[in-house]
């Protein structure tokens, strides 16, 4: 299940055993991925529309471990997030979706992990901003600036219901696939927070 990573940068290596994400689904991954295919080729080759929940795991993890992490995303109820304005980093470099709100992300992330299963050492770990990544592509902020503002009079944010948590692996040729997913507790009367 597991690649082998032969020939992978060292950074790609901390990956090998994947990472819990949110991936949309329906349009609003289509437009996602239509806009990362556009302003990023390279970096959406490597993966899907996604939101990053977790750092990735730390090694593989083993039955129980699974069924605790499933046992975690199961307690947390089903909400709702708006995607949307198209904004950047805090370094002005790279162009992002703003996901609001965040709170409920952040303590998912938060519960996870304290199961010390994944790479807490590693960079924005704390101060992790929730968003979804269009171009990863290291722009100059004024150029930023440009793209921004001319896909937020084409991009309407959209409302998503953050429904269940996929645990993404990266194959030989470091793209992400989707392993396993987990559901999120349903709400009550179909409503969410």
């Amino acid at each position: 299940m597991y690649a082998n990573g032969d020939g992978w940068q060292s950074w790609m290596q901390d990956y090998k055993f994947g990472a819990l994400a949110f991936i949309p689904g329906g349009d609003p991954r289509l437009q996602v991925d239509d806009l990362r295919n556009q302003y990023d080729p390279i970096s959406a080759r490597t993966s899907m529309a996604h939101i990053t929940l977790t750092q990735p795991f730390s090694r593989a993890p083993k039955a129980e471990e699974i069924n605790l992490i499933q046992t975690l995303i199961k307690e947390a109820q089903q909400f709702n997030i708006k995607v949307g304005p198209v904004t950047t980093s805090p370094n002005k470099r790279l162009l992002w979706l703003a996901v609001n709100p965040q709170e409920n992300i952040l303590t998912l992330r938060e519960n996870l992990h304290s199961t010390g299963l994944f790479r807490t050492d590693l960079p924005l770990t704390k101060g992790f901003i929730p968003h979804m990544t269009l171009s990863e592509k290291g722009r100059e902020p004024e150029e930023v600036e440009t793209i921004t503002s001319f896909l937020n009079n084409h991009f309407e944010p959209q409302n998503v219901s953050f429904s269940a948590v996929t645990w993404i692996v990266p194959n030989e040729n470091f793209v992400f696939q989707e392993h396993r997913d987990f559901q999120l507790k349903f709400a009550p009367s179909g409503k969410t927070e």
